[in-house]
């Protein structure tokens, strides 16, 4: 995992990087990285799938959830929707 801020004033962000990451069974991989906008955006993407189903998003639940998990929202659950190049976006 690498984690780092990029860009000056307004344009700056935050971004977590997990890349080449295995999964908990069986040889998948995927590279994904999550960008946190000054502005409150968050922005998923996603290359480098590697795999038939969990690199696809078989087993994965994505969204986004308050710290203190009473509000959030799904995007996805368990449903092969990952493609390599893919950025989800989430605004408020």
């Amino acid at each position: 995992m690498w984690t780092g801020t990029v860009g000056e004033g307004a344009a700056q962000k935050f971004v977590v990087e997990w890349r080449n990451s295995g999964f908990f069974a069986g040889s998948e991989r995927i590279t994904v990285q999550a960008v946190l906008h000054k502005d409150g955006t968050i922005v998923y993407h996603y290359r480098d799938l590697e795999g038939e189903e969990a690199a696809l998003g078989d087993y994965a639940s994505i969204g986004i959830e308050a710290p203190d998990d009473t509000i959030g929202f799904g995007w996805s659950y368990g449903r092969r929707v990952l493609e390599n190049n893919l950025a989800i976006i989430f605004r408020h």
